[in-house]
């Protein structure tokens, strides 16, 4: 088709022109466009490369640290421990320790999934650290 054919055309059905154009914008709309659900995906970046975190039903209930009656049939070793909790979901280096068996209550204030792994970061009093959600919630 040679050019001046193609100028022809679109000169002889303007009508199928404007539809075509309309639907050549609509489609380019469509394809740059964000949907609600992308735009929030975005706004809940990572806090960095290596933590991925998400949201989770649990984010600002109250539990209660108690290593003895998560695990009973361990009640013995736990008793006069302390657990880590982590500066990172990394655990490269400890923010802080609580007793084991004291029921201490703790406030989850996020979470995060690496590789399987669920993590909470609470909070105690003025200290934050992350603990393995196994270690809080059966």
């Amino acid at each position: 088709m040679s050019e001046q054919t193609k100028k022809n055309w679109f000169k002889k059905h303007p009508v199928w022109s404007v539809l075509i154009g309309l639907f050549i914008l609509f489609m380019l709309i469509g394809i740059f466009a964000e949907s609600p659900e992308e735009k929030q995906a975005n706004q809940n970046q990572p806090i960095s490369q290596n933590e991925v975190v998400v949201k989770n039903e649990n984010i600002g209930k109250i539990v209660k640290l108690n290593s003895c009656k998560l695990e009973p049939e361990n009640a013995d070793y736990w008793q006069g421990k302390e657990v880590n909790f982590w500066n990172s979901i990394k655990r490269d280096s400890v923010a802080f320790k609580l007793p084991a068996c004291d029921n201490i209550e703790l406030e989850i204030i996020d979470y995060a999934n690496e590789d399987g792994n669920e993590l909470f970061k609470v909070k105690s009093s003025n200290q934050e650290g992350w603990i393995s959600k196994i270690q809080l919630i059966k």
